[in-house]
């Protein structure tokens, strides 16, 4: 059987500035609306642009842009499911840093597992909400601040700089967020024997690879294991190339895991990926349009800052034509919260499945 090619284009890249507050979303689309049908579609939508290539940020400074957009929404009412988009607010993906590299080691060593039945985010959820409620935005914008220098520089210098700040917080918090500052001070306790001989790209920001993982296991979980990936050949994923071709090598063995697509397999097993000039690629172009779009709407409507709220009342006039209903899987606060400890571990979990594929690929 010919492999299904998917398309991926993303938006909202700030390379290490994930505190960009002019740009707090990122977002990666992808799409199996082949080039004939996207050039015809965008050709429909927005018959006025002139240029080399359709880009979102051109497109949305226009009035003209902005009605192509919303006949663009109206169209893929029709192709929802031919279209997946992730969606990222870069400052929750901080905290959830603080989640999974921080705090989970710690409870993992104790036979715990921090990632089933959605443990991680329900924790991540709630010490977010916690956060605002019971502290300030100020001082969740402080707690990723300093978890962010430090995963840029995890010297043990800067681990007991984290550890300073972490204490003083504990000592003038209210005691509905001793829950997190106590977690955070027990996964700094352990990872302090390793921190001199840890690679310091176990705290590597892989936001790229994270949303195309995503992708792919949708794309995956939809088409079958036969899946030809074509990126805009500016992309930023295969930085970490040993890193994703553990990922996806068919050579490793199969191991299976409950993520947020639901039961996956590792490694994701696809037949080919190629970087493509987007400017020759009207597929690639979509995925622009609509990653773009998407990181827009996002900082207007699901942002804590209120720099972009001029844009709201348009941003929902795309939801409500079209947008809202495309396949996605958004990396940001959301209900559910814990009552306790994580569950006992009984099995391997997430971390265990990826860090085995990982070996695997490196020997």
């Amino acid at each position: 059987m010919k492999p299904t090619p998917i398309w991926f284009d993303e938006s909202g890249f700030t390379g290490k500035n994930l505190l960009d507050r002019d740009q707090p979303f990122f977002s990666m689309a992808s799409t199996i609306i082949d080039n004939d049908e996207a050039e015809s579609l965008l050709r429909h939508c927005f018959p006025a642009f002139q240029g080399n290539e359709y880009k979102s940020l051109s497109i949305w400074k226009r009035k003209s842009g902005k009605e192509g957009l919303l006949k663009l929404s109206e169209a893929l009412k029709r192709r929802h499911e031919d279209c997946f988009v992730v969606n990222v607010d870069k400052h929750f993906w901080l905290l959830s840093g603080i989640s999974c590299d921080l705090i989970a080691p710690y409870f993992e060593e104790r036979g715990l597992d921090f990632y089933k039945q959605r443990y991680s985010q329900r924790f991540t959820n709630q010490a977010f909400s916690y956060l605002h409620v019971h502290g300030s935005r100020q001082l969740y914008i402080d707690v990723i601040s300093n978890w962010y220098t430090f995963s840029r520089d995890p010297s043990g210098d800067n681990l007991e700089k984290l550890a300073l700040f972490f204490s003083e917080q504990i000592d003038n918090c209210k005691t509905e967020l001793h829950f997190f500052f106590d977690a955070c001070l027990r996964g700094i306790d352990n990872i302090g024997k390793d921190i001199d001989s840890m690679d310091n790209e176990y705290f590597q920001d892989r936001i790229h690879l994270h949303t195309m993982t995503d992708s792919l296991l949708h794309w995956r979980k939809i088409k079958g294991d036969d899946l030809s990936l074509i990126y805009d050949e500016s992309n930023d994923f295969l930085k970490d190339k040993e890193f994703w071709e553990s990922l996806t090598s068919k050579d490793n063995p199969s191991r299976s895991v409950q993520t947020n697509a639901g039961d996956s397999s590792f490694p994701i097993r696809i037949a080919s990926s190629r970087p493509e000039d987007s400017k020759l690629s009207s597929s690639i172009q979509l995925c622009d349009v609509i990653a773009g779009t998407y990181s827009r709407i996002a900082r207007s409507c699901y942002s804590v800052f209120s720099e972009f709220e001029h844009e709201r009342e348009f941003s929902e006039r795309l939801l409500d034509s079209g947008f809202e209903g495309l396949k996605q899987n958004n990396i940001m606060p959301g209900p559910g919260m814990v009552a306790g400890p994580p569950p006992k571990k009984d099995g391997q979990d997430l971390s265990d499945v990826v860090f085995d594929v990982l070996m695997a690929g490196r020997n």
